[in-house]
């Protein structure tokens, strides 16, 4: 611009000085024809068109100057008309920009106003909220308090009426023991009286004795009554100070809030004139008072724009409170209520399944015991029946095994089921149930072996029954349980990752305490210069990189953890299930062993008797034979279909 201008005053001096030296050489011409007039006619027409011609060539001279400096005149005119027309659509423009950039700072200043208002009166609501609970706290106080003393009081007054009716009779019982004195003393002149009047008032004495050792035994009994109140009373008056003292700092913390929310307000009232300022410096026309107002009004619109940049980055679940301390304390409380409810509900969970298990433990253990009663009794039963059979030839192994089937499972070790020791009930139990079922088979195979006793089949196979359901509802229990067990699972990890959150939001909390106390200590530091306020702005910035850097990294570490941990979890259900797998193919493997033993017993008494009857020791029909020969198979194939597994 200076270039331009010194460019411009130059072509113009050249203009003006082409100009003079044009009114200059007018001037000559209009002399020189005064001058000649002295010379004579003839050469005056000659000189006066030579001066003409002269005249005419330095006019043609004169206007060639003029024409090219006008032309160049002309050009630098131009340029300057294309630069001045740049330069003013790049000013317009960047005009444009700053007004923009303006209003949108308006609207955050007026946006960040108007949350940081509604947050304001959310602090205000909540604090007047507790401040009421805290009343009615204090007022329930007062009158549990009021309430104690007059129990205290009556019963003291009770015990003191007590006490006065207690000296009251033993006055009464020392006079009548004057008087039965002055009796004694009067009747002293006989003997036998005096002996008679000896033993009853041996017998009185005692009696009364009796009643001094029972009123003193009440009087001790009453004073550590009265010291039992008194203690209670120093505690009910401790408690009655401690709630006080309480009443006392909620008064003063009370009395903070109020003066913390004056001093809000106030500041408040200061933003609101600073905004209404800088509305009037945006709405005047005057260009001079906006280029007084700029370095301000700059330096205003970046810090907001800085603060607001705070606010956005804080977490939207923080609640910003009129203090630091009051913001730790409902911060705390809101965070610890959710991690509290959880605790409860799964511990309430944990009890129901608890008590759940416990009830088909119960169930489980009374249906083994039936089992047991009802093989005592078949047993009994089949012994007594071997015994009046035991000239017919009979196995001698029955009884036996009879006797170890009743005998065994009932002197083991039963866990108790009064929640001091029921670790092992459940397995147990699963145990017990194992043991029944292969007593079953046992007790099925001797009973194939005695049916030479006459004894019917249904008792068997009401047992059978009865052991098969037993064993579908100790599955059903054992499927139960590990439903249970993994909701139960389900139940940790839900607390594990609700403290997980727990401590993501103390995280997130203390970054907004320290975006609070940044922005507020930008709020005291108005006064720096732009370079200070936009050099913190960028260290405050960096800060949060850094955070955001950390707290993703910390994020990924717990992604790794998380997937490690369902990695173990997958494990540990692969080895469940082939722990299950064993465990059907142990039992088909049992239950093959039962079949393979079962069908060489039944297939050796069968030839048994085929020999027997081919030896013709016992006459029989063929009828019976026949009916002999089918009753085994028949119970077999009802045993068997018993232990199949649906």
């Amino acid at each position: 611009m200076p270039g331009e201008n010194r460019h411009q005053c130059r072509s113009n001096f050249n203009g003006h000085h082409m100009l003079d030296d044009y009114a200059i050489m007018e001037q000559q011409h209009k002399h020189q024809p005064t001058a000649d007039h002295s010379e004579p006619v003839g050469n005056g027409s000659l000189q006066e068109l030579y001066a003409q011609l002269v005249q005419k060539e330095r006019d043609l001279l004169l206007a060639a100057q003029l024409g090219k400096a006008l032309l160049e005149k002309n050009e630098e005119l131009g340029l300057q008309n294309e630069k001045m027309a740049e330069e003013y659509s790049r000013q317009l423009e960047i005009l444009e920009q700053e007004k923009h950039v303006l209003r949108r700072k308006v609207d955050n200043v007026e946006g960040e106003y108007e949350s940081k208002v509604s947050e304001l009166q959310s602090d205000v609501a909540d604090l007047k909220r507790a401040l009421d609970e805290q009343q009615n706290n204090v007022k329930m106080a007062e009158r549990q308090k009021s309430s104690i003393i007059t129990q205290l009081t009556e019963q003291n007054q009770r015990l003191t009426a007590q006490l006065k009716e207690a000296m009251k009779n033993e006055e009464q019982l020392s006079a009548q023991l004057q008087g039965l004195r002055d009796q004694f003393s009067l009747r002293k002149s006989s003997l036998q009286d005096h002996v008679g009047h000896l033993e009853i008032m041996r017998e009185e004495i005692v009696m009364l004795t009796e009643k001094k050792t029972e009123l003193e035994r009440r009087l001790q009994h009453l004073l550590s009554e009265r010291e039992g109140l008194t203690s209670n009373l120093d505690e009910s008056s401790d408690r009655i100070m401690g709630l006080e003292r309480q009443c006392h700092e909620q008064e003063v913390h009370l009395r903070e809030t109020h003066r913390e929310l004056n001093e809000l307000r106030a500041a408040n009232g200061s933003l609101c004139e600073r905004l209404e300022s800088i509305t009037r410096n945006l709405s005047s026309p005057s260009a001079p008072s906006f280029h007084h107002h700029s370095h301000s009004l700059l330096a205003e619109m970046d810090l907001s724009a800085t603060s607001s940049g705070h606010g956005s980055a804080s977490s939207p679940n923080s609640h910003p409170s009129l203090t630091g301390q009051d913001d730790i304390e409902i911060d705390d409380i809101e965070c610890d209520d959710p991690q509290g409810e959880n605790s409860l509900v799964v511990e309430e969970q944990n009890q129901k399944m608890r008590q759940e298990i416990m009830d088909a433990c119960v169930a489980l253990r009374s249906l083994c015991e039936t089992v047991r009663a009802q093989r005592r009794r078949a047993s009994l039963s089949l012994s007594s029946m071997t015994s009046s059979n035991s000239g017919g030839g009979q196995n001698p192994s029955v009884g036996s095994n009879i006797s170890v089937l009743t005998e065994s499972g009932d002197h083991s070790s039963i866990p108790r089921l009064d929640g001091k020791q029921d670790t092992g009930l459940l397995n147990y139990l699963v145990k017990d149930i194992d043991h029944l079922v292969r007593g079953s088979a046992w007790f099925q195979l001797d009973f194939s072996q005695c049916d030479q006793c006459g004894r019917s089949p249904n008792d068997l196979l009401q047992l059978e029954s009865e052991l098969h359901l037993t064993q579908e509802a100790a599955d059903r229990l054992q499927r139960n349980f590990a439903d249970k067990t993994e909701e139960c699972k389900r139940r940790n990890e839900e607390a594990t990752s609700f403290k997980n959150q727990l401590t993501l939001k103390e995280v997130e909390l203390e970054a907004t305490r320290e975006e609070r106390d940044t922005a507020r200590r930008d709020v005291r530091d108005t006064h720096l210069a732009k370079d200070e306020i936009i050099r913190r702005a960028w260290e405050v910035r960096d800060q949060a990189v850094a955070r955001k850097n950390a707290a993703e990294i910390e994020l990924a570490r717990t992604r790794i953890d998380v997937l490690q941990i369902n990695s173990q979890l997958l494990e540990a259900i692969q080895q469940k299930v082939e722990l299950s797998q064993q465990l059907d193919q142990w039992q088909v493997d049992m239950q093959q062993l039962l079949d393979d033993q079962m069908k060489s017993k039944l297939s050796k008494q069968e030839r048994l008797r085929s020999m027997a009857s081919a030896g013709g020791a016992t006459q029989q029909s063929p009828g019976t034979t026949a009916g002999s020969s089918t009753s085994p198979q028949q119970r077999k194939t009802k045993f068997l279909g018993l232990f199949q597994r649906s």
